[in-house]
């Protein structure tokens, strides 16, 4: 079942973040931005689970932007358990998110993903989204 995250879903969101990152995040500002995402119109965090087992999640920020000329939602992380991949749990959760988006009022849906993410890339281009965007980073730690 999808759901909206809460904040006794904490724990789990922050251990399948720092899966997706592969690393482990600072836990204080996990938790201070997790806790302000929670109470903001303009984000959703999404779960989904089964059995109180929480296996994927999806983490979203829906804001107008001067380039579109309207709200854009964008997908900041999307992850499935590696172990319950290919259930269609990535799909569901995509198209959940997507009709969040819709009635938000968006006017456009967009996303992120690391080059080397190319397992990621072919789930995206199924669910109908397309390469058309270089990405540029800058580390400033």
């Amino acid at each position: 079942m999808i759901v909206k995250a809460e904040l006794k879903d904490m724990e789990d969101v922050y251990r399948l973040v720092c899966e997706l990152e592969r690393t482990q995040l600072d836990r204080a500002s996990f938790e201070e931005i997790y806790k302000e995402e929670l109470s903001s119109d303009d984000y959703v965090i999404l779960v989904e689970e089964e059995n109180d087992e929480i296996r994927a999640l999806m983490e979203m920020r829906c804001l107008r932007q001067l380039h579109h000329a309207g709200k854009v939602a964008e997908i900041m992380c999307l992850y499935v358990c590696e172990e319950y991949r290919n259930f269609r749990i990535g799909h569901r959760l995509f198209h959940t998110a997507v009709q969040f988006a819709r009635e938000a009022g968006c006017v456009q849906i967009e996303l992120n993903s690391s080059t080397w993410r190319t397992d990621a890339h072919r789930f995206y281009e199924r669910e109908g989204m397309r390469k058309d965007h270089y990405n540029f980073t800058m580390d400033l730690r």
